[in-house]
């Protein structure tokens, strides 16, 4: 019987149907469905099979002789789907025909665009030769991936081509979509790239001199925050009745309600709720520590995790969208959940991450009547000093504190 998902209304059915790989397609669709994915997923992925599947159509290829090098010659003539995703997708079904010994099987490297092949030697370089941890090599990285995908196009693969105009430009750019603080991060990360591409001999020039390093003075700016309102408002706008609602929304409520910074709702496990206790043990910044568990905040965990939360063998809280189920790789997932929850309330930021709701919360609290050194302790800061950015948003406590203007005595 004939799975057609995949066909309907996308206008591919013909092309597929007389491709090489038209007795296989129902298969993968099949497979792709057992194993979780959604049927909206199936556009996508057949999307970029149809082009592949007509290259091979073209070249006139059998699948016995479809080794890496043919498929290394498809990426490099087919500079359409060039981006990271779609060669994941590709990959997939790559490996779908390997495991039906369908195509060579012999052990090969994964197939990667220019642009991957020199991150994948940058990535070493960090790891091997300066030993850095894997969070910083995957933000030094992500950072490099994203300039690298906004000038390919003035550049191409002539590093050499790169200069202080080509740098400045990007950074502008990005500092009218980001804070000061996190362009001077990429600043930072960008400088360390353009010295390997020196000390590699990849540019003639070493542009990590050019790259400018826009200032961020601490203690500047006001918290961010938003109004209780506003945070009902992100509660409202998940549906619950999906997995994604259920997730999202307890996520929120935890954020909204403990204050809990994402690299510690990241780390949660089925293990830190201690629901007779009423407790949670929260785990980041390499300290351990339990917290009240609020009835509200149980509540939402305890109707996600029992009606919405996947079967997985992942003993992580909360797990991604998309099979095989597993627990968030990095805490940029939770500040993504803020993100798209400000989007589909329709609440304009400057800040869109978790903080936004760890500062909403200590606002709430000062207002409230706590002083800094109760919210110190609600938000586990190690100094006192990190707590007294909030006070200046205690605007009730500082009317107290300001002398009276002189010009006001006759």
């Amino acid at each position: 019987m004939k799975i057609k998902i995949y066909k309907q209304g996308y206008g591919i059915q013909a092309r597929l149907e007389i491709g090489p790989f038209a007795n296989l397609l129902d298969d993968y669709a099949q497979y792709l469905l057992k194993i979780g994915y959604p049927e909206s997923y199936l556009k996508k992925v057949f999307r970029v099979l149809l082009r592949f599947s007509d290259w091979v159509g073209l070249k006139h290829i059998p699948l016995k002789d479809l080794g890496q090098d043919r498929i290394e010659e498809f990426w490099q003539y087919h500079g359409a789907i060039r981006r990271h995703c779609d060669f994941k997708v590709l990959g997939n079904f790559i490996q779908f025909l390997r495991d039906r010994k369908l195509i060579p099987c012999k052990p090969v490297p994964k197939i990667i665009c220019p642009i991957e092949k020199q991150l994948f030697s940058f990535e070493k370089y960090l790891r091997e030769e300066r030993g850095l941890s894997s969070i910083y090599v995957y933000q030094q990285v992500r950072t490099a991936r994203f300039f690298l995908q906004a000038t390919n196009e003035i550049v191409g693969r002539n590093w050499n081509k790169y200069n202080a105009q080509i740098i400045g430009d990007y950074l502008n750019q990005l500092l009218k979509e980001k804070g000061s603080g996190e362009v001077r991060d990429a600043a930072i990360r960008l400088m360390q790239f353009f010295k390997y591409l020196f000390l590699k001999g990849k540019t003639k020039v070493d542009l990590s001199r050019a790259v400018p390093r826009p200032a961020n003075w601490r203690q500047t700016k006001l918290p961010i925050y938003i109004g209780p309102d506003k945070v009902q408002k992100l509660l409202d706008s998940c549906d619950r009745s999906t997995f994604m609602g259920a997730r999202d929304y307890a996520v929120l409520m935890i954020l909204s309600r403990l204050g809990l910074r994402a690299c510690e709702v990241k780390n949660l496990t089925l293990e830190d709720l201690h629901w007779r206790e009423g407790s949670i043990t929260v785990r980041g910044k390499g300290k351990e520590s339990k917290m009240p568990l609020p009835k509200d905040v149980g509540e939402a965990l305890a109707k996600y995790i029992k009606n919405s939360r996947p079967k997985t063998p992942s003993r992580s809280v909360f797990v991604s969208k998309y099979p095989p189920y597993h627990g968030f790789r990095l805490s940029v997932s939770v500040s993504g959940i803020v993100k798209f929850a400000l989007q589909r309330a329709q609440i304009k930021s400057s800040h869109q991450g978790a903080y936004l709701l760890r500062h909403t919360l200590a606002n709430e609290c000062l207002k409230s009547g706590a002083t800094l050194g109760e919210v110190g302790k609600l938000l586990r800061h190690e100094q006192y000093s990190t707590t007294t950015i909030y006070a200046k948003v205690d605007l009730k406590r500082l009317s107290q504190a300001a002398r009276p203007w002189i010009g006001g005595a006759r």
